[in-house]
């Protein structure tokens, strides 16, 4: 298959981490060309480790707009002309560790189904707040969709928004739906729509449930999933390294170099949760009142 691959890179220092060189390097046979979009500046002895993994086209921008906004600007740097040459279109970020267990059957899974004309890891299902959506994280998309006018006028159209909220209504919400709306269809590794979610403050089961992540053998893993359960920390750890094939030394090197997330964060959360259960059960009570 002919593959594109555009990656983001969020380091705020001119380093790449190690899990970060990892992935690329295991990732980097499936794809035909790889663009490498860096919101930092990166250091010349970074560049050069970049090259010996096959990585030659590397865009260093200003860290605006967040994902969408880079992802923007590398469609821009290779041209829709020559973008639609390609199979497939997949759009990466950094955020996660892995991959935890070989992509390439998932490729070529989803790419010879008949009903998918693109695919991630994990969705997250409609609520009062958010559309049903295909997080963003990890997104590929076919041939057809890249040719498609709803696909291309969505990216052109990409501003330049400095609140994170705005991307995600705007943009990772929304492009989903107008793709579903365009006869388009979808499949992800984990897909949670009809999975239980009432202890959750948000049904995002990347973030909140990384047990559920290895469960199901989603290939990547969220870094800010292992930063937010400080108090799993370990029992994560150990986790990940019995059922899947990430190298132990990548992880301690992720767990050392990561601050996790305080306690009381996720004490907040759950009171949030237990706010919103009691302000449905009074609103009941009143109706039934």
């Amino acid at each position: 298959m002919n593959r594109i691959l555009l990656y983001i890179h969020y380091n705020k220092s001119d380093e790449l981490s190690g899990h970060v060189l990892y992935q690329l390097e295991q990732i980097r046979p499936l794809f035909s060309r790889v663009i490498f979009i860096s919101n930092s500046h990166l250091d010349q002895n970074h560049i050069e480790k970049l090259k010996m993994i096959g990585i030659f086209e590397i865009i260093q921008r200003e860290n605006i707009g967040f994902d969408f906004a880079a992802w923007r600007d590398g469609m821009t740097y290779v041209g829709f002309d020559h973008l639609e040459k390609y199979d497939s279109v997949t759009l990466m970020n950094d955020t996660c560790i892995g991959p935890l267990w070989s992509l390439e059957p998932y490729f070529r899974s989803f790419e010879s189904a008949i009903d998918c004309d693109f695919w991630g890891m994990t969705n997250f299902k409609k609520t009062k707040y958010f559309r049903e959506h295909v997080q963003s994280y990890f997104v590929s998309y076919s041939q057809a969709v890249v040719l498609s006018k709803v696909f291309q006028k969505f990216w052109t159209s990409i501003k330049n928004f400095e609140n994170v909220r705005q991307v995600i209504d705007n943009y990772e919400t929304k492009l989903t739906s107008k793709l579903k709306k365009s006869g388009f269809n979808y499949k992800v590794v984990f897909n949670t729509l009809n999975e239980q979610s009432e202890g959750m403050v948000h049904p995002d089961f990347s973030y909140y449930k990384p047990f559920k992540i290895l469960e199901h053998r989603v290939p990547v893993l969220k870094v800010k999933a292992i930063q937010a359960h400080p108090l799993q920390a370990d029992q994560l750890k150990n986790k990940i390294r019995e059922v899947t094939e990430f190298p132990i030394d990548i992880l301690n090197s992720v767990y050392s170099s990561i601050e996790f997330f305080p306690v009381e964060n996720e004490q907040t959360e759950t009171y949030t949760l237990l706010k919103k259960v009691r302000n449905k059960i009074k609103r009941v009570i009143g109706r039934k009142g």
